[in-house]
């Protein structure tokens, strides 16, 4: 699963999450052996939810535990 778009404001955004980020976690679930609507489901929590992602940006050599938080959508 790769970020395709980024909202602007958003957590993401803050948290430097980029295009093309691989998304290997979230919430600890592996996103390549986990049910796409389990992994759906972390992002549609409560407002102020926090939600951790495992994110490989593109040419780093580790991925990246990023902390983000539910907002309301407009």
């Amino acid at each position: 699963m790769f970020v395709e778009m980024i909202a602007d404001p958003s957590s993401a955004k803050e948290a430097n999450v980029q295009l093309e980020d691989e998304i290997l976690e979230v919430n600890g679930q592996i996103v390549r052996t986990t049910p796409l609507a389990s992994i759906f489901a972390q992002f549609k929590k409560p407002i102020g939810t926090e939600v951790t992602i495992l994110i490989q940006h593109k040419g780093d050599a580790k991925p990246q535990t990023v902390k983000l938080k539910i907002r309301k959508t407009l």
